[in-house]
């Protein structure tokens, strides 16, 4: 950035929270372009979940769950370390594939007012697994994900009126409404399996109209996504040697 170009940055944006500001500060003083790499919030099928989610009610509980057994994980157990499962690299569970449950909730929801984290954390010292409650007003929020098992449930929105039903909540493909009196209604959209296309798509036309930043993974979203993620750590007791670059 302070050579004046615009940046797409791999989620996590940063190790934490003091890091995204100093990134977050960098863009505007150099007046480039910064957004984070969620893909999923970009997906057609997330904007259908977005224009939606009024048919449902009051809303009372999101669930997402992203558990996904690492490729790596039975090397890792075998004594062989890979960046996966190493702390020097920011990583673990939280912070590679909790971030996409935790990232799309931000985005429909905002900031929570309180979160309660739980974990497994590993012999290499990061999380193998974890969940996170998460408080709002008039709703809970839950998350898991793991890289040490394998999860097929599905993400959900729950109202009063009905509950909307997810796939898969890092890649939305298939979204549909239950409601109470029986109904389902089907609203997946057609989107190539390559969502990554959407995002990369949104971040040429920012760059194109000379934005800043992106109203879908805007600088405050990464910013209260990475505030989640600092406190879960810190109440799972996950450490990483970036920490070290923090203020006292």
């Amino acid at each position: 950035m302070n050579q004046g170009m615009h940046v797409l940055c791999e989620k996590p944006f940063a190790s934490h929270a003091e890091e995204v500001k100093q990134m977050l500060e960098a863009a505007k003083r150099n007046d480039v372009l910064l957004m984070e790499a969620v893909k999923s919030t970009f997906a057609p099928n997330f904007g259908v979940i977005q224009a939606n989610m009024h048919k449902l009610g009051r809303i009372r509980r999101y669930f997402a769950s992203n558990c996904q057994y690492s490729s790596r994980y039975d090397a890792y157990k075998e004594g062989q370390m890979s960046n996966a499962f190493d702390p020097q690299f920011s990583n673990g569970a939280l912070m590679d594939i909790g971030i996409y449950c935790i990232y799309p909730l931000v985005v429909l929801m905002g900031k929570p007012e309180r979160i309660q984290a739980e974990a497994i954390l590993l012999e290499s010292g990061v999380d193998g697994q974890g969940s996170i409650l998460l408080r709002y007003p008039d709703c809970e929020a839950q998350v898991m994900f793991s890289k040490i098992t394998t999860s097929y449930l599905p993400a959900e929105i729950q109202g009063e009126d009905a509950t909307m039903i997810i796939d898969k909540i890092n890649r939305p493909q298939k979204v549909e409404i239950r409601y109470r009196d029986g109904r389902v209604e089907d609203l997946s959209v057609p989107q190539t399996p390559q969502i990554m296309h959407y995002e990369i798509r949104a971040f040429m036309e920012l760059c194109q109209a000379g934005k800043r930043e992106s109203p879908t993974n805007s600088h405050l979203h990464s910013m209260i996504a990475m505030e989640i993620m600092d406190e879960a750590r810190k109440q799972i007791g996950l450490c990483f040697p970036a920490d070290q670059s923090r203020d006292s």
